[in-house]
Formats: C-alpha cells, structure tokens, sequence
C-alpha cells in the first residue's frame, strides 16, 4: 500500500523539498529508502531554515501583540503566524533526528517483508479519498505561497509579514525597488520551505501512515474470514502490526499528532472567524486565505481523525473475531487458556498523543471546539464590551458625558448579584473537593493552581452591594485630567507607562489563554479537578466521554463560570490598581517638569502637589480594603504553587493540564516584580518632589512655606496601616523563593524516606 499507491506522490513532494534543501535527507534510487543527506551543506543550509524559522516566528508574534494594529489587520495576521507557527513546529528538526524517514521505511520494511505473503487487497474507499485529499493538501501547499505572494505584491506592508515591522512602512514601497525585491523573495522562500517541509512530514507520517495501518488491519480481517483455523498465524500478524504501530506512535506522539491537535482547530476557529465577521473589512487578495486555510483544516479535523479514530475500532473488531475464531479451533482446555493468555497480551491500536488517544468520540470534540469558540468569539465581537457581554460589572459607561455610571437595568444588577453568589459557592465546592476529596498529591497540586485563581478572581470581583466606589476611582482620575491637567502641556509616556501598556495587554491575553486551556482541558480530560465533573463520586473519563447532553450542558456552565468571574476581575485590577499607579506618577512627572521650568518655589506647584495628594487619599479609599491586600497576598501564593509545580511536579502532570502552570507563574511574577516596583516609585518619586521644593523655598514667607510644605504628606499606595516601599518586591520575591524551595526539599526529603 505505501510504496505501491503512495510512494510515487510522495517522492514528488520529495523533489520539491530537496529543491528548496528543507529536508537533511536523500532518498537511495538503489535500496529505495530514505537516508541520511550526504552533503554537508544541505544539511547546514536546513539547519539555517530551522534557525530562520525560530527568528521569522517569533519578529511575526512581537508585531501581532506590540505593534499598533487594528483588530482586523491582528486577525489577519494571526492567521499567517498559527499557520508558519504550526509548520515550524512540524519541520523543526535542528539535531538531524532520524526518526522521520524511520518511521517511512519501517512502512516499507514491513510491506517488502510481512505483507509480501499475503494477496492485494484494493484500496478502501478510505484510502482513495486519502489519496485525494493529499493531492488537495500537495495543491494548497503550493497555493498558499502564490497567493501570499500576490498579497504582498499589491500590498506590500500586509501584516505580520517583514515589511510591516518596519515603522515606516507606507505606501512609499509601492515601486518595485531592489529593497522591496529582495524582501519579496525572502518572504516567498521562507514559505515555500517552511510550509513544504511541514508539509512532507504531515503526509508522508501522520495522513499516509493511518491509510496503511487501516489498510493491514483489513487484510487480516480478511484473512481470519477467509481462514478460520490458522489462528496461531493471524495472531502473529497481530503482533507484527502492533509492534509497527508502537514504532509509528513513538515519535508523532510527541510532536507531529499534538501539534495537529492543538495547532489546526485553531486555524479552523481562525479561519471561521474571519470568513463570518471580517469579510466586509479585509480587502481581496489577503481574505482568500481565510477560505483556504478554513478548508484545509477542517477537512483535517473531520476526515483524518475519523481514520484515526477507525484505527482503535478496527483493532477492537479483529481481537473480537480472534478470540471467537481462535477459541473454536483450540482443542485441549489448556490450547484455550493459553490463546485467551496471548490474546490478553495483545493490546488495541490506537493514535495516542501524550497519554491519551484518538477515539471515535475525539473528531466531535474538536469540532465542539471550534464552534464554541468561534461563536464565543463572534458574540464578544457583537458586545460592546467583555464585561458587559457576560454582564459580570454592574455599571454602564455614558458615552455623552464619557464616565461610568451604575446599571439602569435592573436585570444586568441582578444577573451580576447571582454572579457573586455562585463565584462564592463555586470556590467553596472547589475548596471541599480538594481538601476531602481522595485525590494524589499531584492532582490537588494541579486543582490548588485553580482555586488560587478562582478565589483571588473571585475577591477582586466581589460587590453584592453594587458599590460604586470603583467607578467612582476611575471617574476622578479622568474627572482629574480634564479639569486639573487641562492647562498643562503633554508629556510623552515614560518607560514605565509603556512597559504598562504591554503588561496590560499580556494580562488580556492571559485571561483568554486561561480560558482556553481550560476548555482544552475539560474537553480531553472532563474529570480534570477541582472542577464540576471531578466531584462526582463515579466520575470517570471514559464515562463522560461521549459527548452526552449533560457532559455539554456543565461544560458550557464551567466555561460561562471562568468568563465572567476572571473578566470582572480583571476589570477591576486594570482599570483601577495598574492603570492608577501609572496615571499618579505621569502626574508626579508633569509636577516635577514644571518645578525644573520655573525654578523657584511656586503657588502652583503645591497647589497641583495637593490636588495629587487629594487624589491620592481617593486612589487609596478602595484598593487599600480589598484589591492591595488580595494582590499582595494572592499573587505570591499563585507564584509558589506555579513554581513549585514546574519544578517538581513537570513529569507527573499531563498536557494540557500542565500547560497552566507557566501561564500563572509567568503573570504572578511579572505583576510581583513590575507592578509593586512602580507602586513603591510612588513614595520615592513624591519624596524626591518635597525635598527639591523645600530647598527652593526663599523669601520673607520662608516660615509660611515650610509650614505649608510640612502640611503635605508622601504620596504611596497602602494596603491596611503600611504601604509598598522599595524594599516590597524583594520581600515578595524572598518569600516566594524561600517556600518554594523549602516545599521543594520537603518533597525530596520524603523521596529520600
């Protein structure tokens, strides 16, 4: 079957790749197996690809998430990086791995050895439209890069491609210079090997090597109708396709069957997104991709994984006939418990990646996957705001007056109420589960990292009594800069109130990233805790597998759950304690620009110190009872545990669930280190002001002013009776390390027992 019906369009590919040397491997005319490529600069030249690749990625994200884009060009250059970030995944092979064309000759090892005593079977209808769907997958890959290239030919500055990064980037590239031609043909060789060495090994492993594995299962099924009493024959066949498919998991679970997984339904949301909202907004040539890519993928989520998913049922089905069949044509009682003994040994084949498998169920899954999401996200498109879609903020903004006012309907205070209730019993349940529940020590590790989120998120977004203080802080800031910063020229944004702009923005991307790694995670593994299906007492994956009704139904509700609770938070904790911070120090800055400007003591400048100072006592009224407090204490906790578990739990905790340890250890030590930083500034900064004035004092009112200078206190932000100094996020930090390090020798000292 692979080297018959395959090898041939295989060998084409073949020819391309070795053309654009994306691929450090040669194929022997003689042997007629792949090997090992003998020169040395192909193989140098492929290790550049791969170095190139990493570099053309990553300069992709950095213009996506810090380049001033709009929503649909960002949409539209998500699209180009999960397409070049999944083949750069596929094609990545720096160490010259051979497990590649490993894995392809040990297909055609078995076929010139093992198959070649059994009559042809012709191909399944499977296996035909395989063969049609490579030859779709061989015409995108070279269509792809023709209509990249006719993109960037009529618009050359299209993001996230190299042009675009470059901040002059205009129209003035519309002439065909030698920089534009040179750029051009960069771009175009970049994809030509990125997406044609991806795309190889995607055939020639993953699409043909579940054909083949089909294709031997059927033939002996055939061979046990056809020849009942041989058992002992068709038992090792069995063990000879079994062990093939051990060799073929070895190495695309690891990689390529992830990568497929996780990567191409996010294409596919992707691509459904774009086609269903962004078709009025983004220009022809560069939305035909969107169709392209939307094919491509789900035909790969449908068709190949439903062969995937027939590889384990086809299995089930021959050690079925084989238990029957061989028990009739055993004689002796003993002839019989023997076979059952082999036949036990004998297990199902399956496509795994990681620990778990494609099952007949998994094909669903994805799809639900790529609905719900694309729907999620189309209806957050059709809300005005987040917070306001999922009504977890009980205010409205007034776009006459341009401030924030409470709720008119009393349906969205309402809805926002039951909220608070249910994030309050929501925790408790996760609280209960953990504690009492008889879970290891790495799953309550793994459901710990949960309810630290869920319950600082839940802190941060507590107001049963619709308290419109938080409002109230964000109105007189902007209340602040309209009537009192008015008259003052503009500074530009300093250091910190840019680095500000790109942590918030991080945060905002971490909360759909927790999102979606929960729902990754409750999709393939629904007993996950301390989530709703794993307080069951008989909860099970294999029970709640099937997508039953009620599986859908408390997968929606946990999912509606995480919105809402983590969005209201974050409402609270950007809006008021990151973006504050920043705000009273650009004004500590304009205060201290005009001191340097007038050069003596001034009215005005204690003036505006005081009305800062007012402000700053406002800023503190709300966050110093709940949101500093919950910060200081919460996010340290949320840090230990996410250290701890990379460092020490990493090869008991399975993917996905793995995956949210990095993410909240990442965000906790970033707003530990950047955010108490630039609160602590805060007191210096104000110091720093004071005493300059002081020693500007002159004059007959010397006395009067220094009374008046002593009559103004340091600015800072307090939680409780103190307040963040310089030596805060060293103390954190301190803190942090030290319990993470002692839970660490703990551990090993129990391993040592």
């Amino acid at each position: 079957m692979y080297t018959s019906e395959f090898l041939p369009l295989l060998q084409s590919n073949f020819k391309f790749c070795k053309f654009f040397k994306c691929i450090p491997f040669d194929f022997d005319e003689k042997k007629g197996r792949f090997v090992k490529a003998t020169s040395p600069r192909d193989v140098l030249v492929f290790k550049a690809q791969c170095v190139l690749s990493l570099f053309y990625c990553g300069a992709m994200f950095g213009k996506l998430f810090f380049g001033n884009l709009s929503t649909e060009k960002k949409f539209q250059g998500v699209s180009f990086l999960v397409i070049y970030t999944v083949t750069f995944i596929l094609r990545w092979n720096y160490s010259l791995n051979v497990a590649h064309i490993q894995i392809i000759n040990g297909f055609m090892d078995f076929e010139s050895s093992v198959m070649k005593d059994f009559s042809k079977l012709s191909p399944s209808l499977g296996a035909r439209v395989m063969k049609l769907f490579t030859r779709l997958v061989t015409i995108s890959v070279v269509a792809y890069p023709l209509l990249q290239f006719c993109l960037l030919t009529y618009i050359p500055c299209t993001p996230p491609f190299i042009l675009s990064i470059l901040h002059n980037c205009s129209g003035n590239f519309g002439k065909l210079s030698m920089t534009r031609v040179f750029i051009h043909l960069t771009e175009s060789w970049m994809g030509w090997h990125m997406i044609l060495s991806a795309g190889f090994w995607l055939l020639g492993i993953i699409y043909l090597g579940l054909v083949c594995l089909l294709h031997y299962s059927r033939v002996l099924g055939r061979e046990i109708a056809r020849n009942g009493p041989h058992q002992d024959a068709h038992l090792k066949l069995y063990r000879r396709i079994q062990v093939l498919e051990k060799s073929y998991n070895e190495y695309p679970m690891n990689l390529i069957v992830p990568t497929t997984l996780l990567g191409i339904p996010l294409v596919q949301i992707v691509g459904l997104y774009a086609m269903l909202n962004l078709h009025n907004t983004v220009t022809m040539p560069g939305f035909l991709v969107f169709p392209v890519m939307t094919l491509n993928s789900f035909v790969n989520n449908i068709f190949t994984v439903t062969l995937a998913s027939h590889l384990h049922n086809s299995s089930e089905q021959v050690l079925v006939s084989l238990g029957k069949n061989g028990v009739k044509s055993q004689g002796s009682g003993r002839s019989k418990a023997l076979f059952r003994r082999e036949l036990k040994s004998c297990s199902m084949l399956k496509i795994k990646f990681g620990s778990n498998f494609i099952d007949r169920t998994t094909p669903l899954v994805i799809q639900n996957l790529c609905l719900n999401e694309t729907m999620s996200l189309t209806l957050i498109k059709a809300g005005r705001h987040f917070c306001k879609f999922f009504k977890c903020v009980p205010f409205d903004f007034d776009e006459k007056n341009g401030r924030f006012v409470k709720a008119r309907s009393r349906r969205d205070s309402f809805v926002f109420k039951a909220q608070c209730v249910l994030s309050l019993v929501y925790c408790a349940a996760m609280f209960g589960n953990i504690s009492f529940g008889s879970l290891s020590t790495e799953k309550k590790f793994q459901g710990v990292s949960f309810l630290l989120i869920y319950t600082v998120t839940s802190i941060l977004r507590w107001n049963y009594s619709l308290d419109a203080a938080p409002i109230q802080i964000i109105n007189t800031f902007m209340d602040f800069e309209s009537s009192v910063m008015y008259g003052f020229p503009r500074l530009p944004p300093s250091l910190g109130a840019r680095a500000m702009r790109l942590f918030i923005r991080l945060v905002t991307f971490s909360v759909f990233a927790l999102s979606l790694i929960q729902f990754l995670l409750l999709t393939y593994i629904p007993c996950t805790p301390p989530f709703i299906l794993s307080m069951l007492p008989n909860c099970s994956s294999s029970k709640f597998g099937k997508l039953s009704l009620v599986r859908v139904s408390i997968h929606v509700v946990e999912s509606w759950m995480g919105w809402h609770i983590i969005f209201s938070a974050s409402f609270s904790l950007l809006g008021i304690f990151y973006v504050g911070i920043v705000c009273l120090l650009h004004y500590m800055r304009v205060l201290e620009r005009e001191i340097q400007h007038h050069g003596q003591y001034q009215d005005a400048t204690v003036k505006l110190y005081r009305r800062i100072q007012v402000l700053e006592k406002s800023y503190n009224e709300s966050p110093m009872d709940r949101i500093v407090p919950v910060t200081l204490i919460g996010m340290p906790l949320v840090q230990i545990v996410g250290l701890y578990a990379m460092l020490n739990l990493h090869d008991t905790i399975t993917m996905p669930g793995f995956l949210i340890f990095p993410v909240m250890a990442l965000n906790s030590f970033l707003n530990n280190i950047f955010t108490v930083t630039l609160a602590s500034i805060m007191h210096n900064s104000s110091l720093r002001l004071l005493t300059t004035l002081k020693k500007r004092v002159s004059g007959g009112r010397r006395a009067l002013l220094q009374r008046e200078l002593k009559s103004c206190s340091v600015l800072k932000i307090k939680f409780g009776s103190n307040f963040i100094d310089r030596t805060t996020p060293l103390v954190i930090q301190n803190f942090c390390l030290h319990e993470t390090m002692s839970l660490t020798l703990i551990k090993s000292g129990k391993n040592m027992k």
